[in-house]
């Protein structure tokens, strides 16, 4: 959704829009310079010292991540971490100007997000000199389409492809980080670790039951029928909850996988189709609705608060059976809350045989973050890229999630092993490695740093992890809509929430017949459905051309 900019601000972005023009002419390019990722030294040049006495020639070793010959300094406007202030005497930077010869100053702001938008905007409709932005992608992207900063998609292609091959290869990425015109502003942070839910069940149970973990759609309605069927709990009451849901669709929607449906675009041979009316859809609810009228979902579903309170009661009383939810949350409320010999584990997502395999795509989206602009007064925008490339390179991720070798790691067997000190920091592992200038940067995280860091995770956390970054699939691209189209697509998308929750909940409590599926899909056709589609093909290809 687009925010109001001010007649104030959106004059002064107007201004800057013509000194843009004029400010482009002003860059330089001092070559392509060389970034690698193999940590190896280069004799490049030799010295030459003549004195009264002798004459003595020195090999001056040339850094393989030297960026330009000549010392650059680039000013970067940056929000504060907590009451850490970032300057480039900080180990992290310090190491990055030796490798590159770019040194990086700061020009540093506290207080809140929204304090620091606002001291953004002005910062550059004043005309201030900094060379690189940080924020948010939403200011980033809406500050470049007025004219403040250098448009990627030319340079990154020439002077950075692993960029290149992370952002502008990837069309969920792509999709994510361009402005709503489709252009390419700022460079993102990639995340390793995109696990936010997965499916948890009761194994001890299942153990009780001599049952394996299940694995098919009908392995699951084994599962939720035996939990409904047996007094696994001992209280002589049929009181077990099979599948538990705190966020009402949230935990039921990842069902949808299994039946190859989709609650909102999916691409069938390369077009965009409209999920909640295609066939795979109506099987779908048709096992949400088996799930209801067999006892096996939590009865209170629609109406069942979300907070945590209500799974902790739950748990407490042995009584609930398997769910999708905040994975480490639910493990740990289980070991925190649970009877003696409760186990929750959890396990792939399930799937129809024949028909998929299994698969999520609700995660968390592939990159985001605080992002990273180049202004166009910048009078090294060659090298402003080239220094994104080294950031996102081997050498450049080493930095960013581990710090510097010898202060905040040691290498072990050839790979980096992060230190106790920073383990034991007393403000916890990230702070320790913010401080001397890692980690709070748009950079690529790292898996292994990720759980080196991870104080305090439960232990199951890694190998659910890995498991599921393995049957991530990808999710419809995040398409940009004209600007004359977006009020529109609001309001169309309002009348769609509205209708399809109404509708789908009714199916399911078995209030409408799944006959009914027919004529919800004749609904459509009043709600300007097909307008929505049309404009989300149009914007699909706009993407990927």
């Amino acid at each position: 959704m687009l925010k109001r900019k001010s007649s104030t601000i959106a004059l002064i972005l107007a201004v800057m829009l013509l000194c843009s023009m004029l400010a482009a002419c002003k860059g330089t390019d001092s070559g392509q310079g060389a970034t690698t990722t193999r940590a190896t030294t280069t004799k490049a040049a030799t010295t030459t010292t003549t004195t009264a006495a002798q004459t003595t020639t020195t090999e001056v070793e040339r850094s393989p991540y030297l960026i330009s010959d000549d010392p650059i300094t680039l000013t970067m406007f940056k929000h504060n971490q907590g009451s850490v202030e970032y300057t480039s005497s900080m180990p992290a930077w310090q190491l990055i100007a030796e490798d590159t010869n770019i040194t990086v100053e700061f020009k540093k702001v506290a207080g809140s997000w929204e304090d620091y938008n606002s001291a953004l905007a002005i910062d550059i409709a004043s005309g201030a000199e900094s060379d690189l932005y940080w924020g948010g992608p939403f200011e980033l992207n809406n500050l470049g389409e007025g004219g403040a900063f250098v448009e990627l998609s030319e340079l990154v292609p020439e002077y950075a492809p692993t960029v290149k091959q992370y952002i502008m290869d990837d069309l969920e990425a792509f999709g994510l980080i361009t402005s709503f015109t489709g252009k390419f502003f700022a460079l993102p942070q990639v995340f390793d670790n995109r696990l936010m839910y997965a499916f948890l069940v009761r194994k001890d149970w299942l153990d009780k039951l001599n049952m394996p973990l299940p694995e098919t759609i009908d392995d699951w309605l084994a599962m939720l029928r035996a939990f409904r069927d047996n007094d696994l709990n001992e209280t002589g009451a049929q009181d077990i909850v099979p599948y538990v849901t705190r966020e009402k669709f949230v935990a039921l929607l990842p069902f949808a996988k299994a039946f190859d449906a989709s609650t909102v675009f999916v691409l069938r041979d390369g077009v965009p189709e409209f999920g909640p009316t295609e066939p795979e859809f109506k099987e779908f609810l048709g096992f949400l609705n088996t799930l209801h009228t067999d006892g096996l979902l939590d009865p209170e579903w629609i109406t069942r608060p979300s907070d945590v309170q209500m799974i902790i009661d739950l748990i407490a009383n042995n009584k609930i059976g398997a769910t999708f939810d905040w994975a480490g949350t639910m493990l740990n409320l289980v070991d925190t809350y649970g009877p003696e010999g409760m186990e929750m584990v959890a396990v792939k997502p399930p799937y129809v045989p024949g028909k998929t395999t299994s698969a999520i795509d609700m995660v968390r989206d592939k990159v985001g973050g605080a992002g990273l602009a180049i202004s166009i007064k910048n009078k090294y925008p060659v090298e402003s890229v080239k220094l994104f490339e080294y950031i996102y390179s081997e050498r450049g991720q080493e930095i960013t999630n581990y710090g510097v070798e010898g202060v905040t790691f040691e290498r072990v067997d050839g790979k980096p092993v992060i230190s106790q000190n920073v383990i034991t920091h007393p403000d916890g592992p990230f702070i320790a490695l913010v401080e001397i200038g890692a980690r709070n940067f748009p950079m690529i995280s790292n898996a292994d740093a990720s759980n080196q860091l991870a104080v305090g995770e439960h232990p199951q956390m890694q190998q659910i992890k890995k498991m599921y970054s393995e049957l991530i699939v990808p999710k419809f691209p995040n398409v940009k809509y004209k600007l004359e189209e977006i009020e529109t697509i609001q309001m169309i998308m309002a009348n769609l929430g509205a209708y399809t929750e109404q509708q789908w909940t009714m199916m399911i409590l078995g209030l409408l017949p799944m006959d009914h599926f027919d004529e919800y899909v004749k609904g459509f056709d009043g709600l300007q459905t097909q307008t929505l589609i049309d404009y989300t093909r149009a914007a699909y290809e706009r993407l990927i051309n």
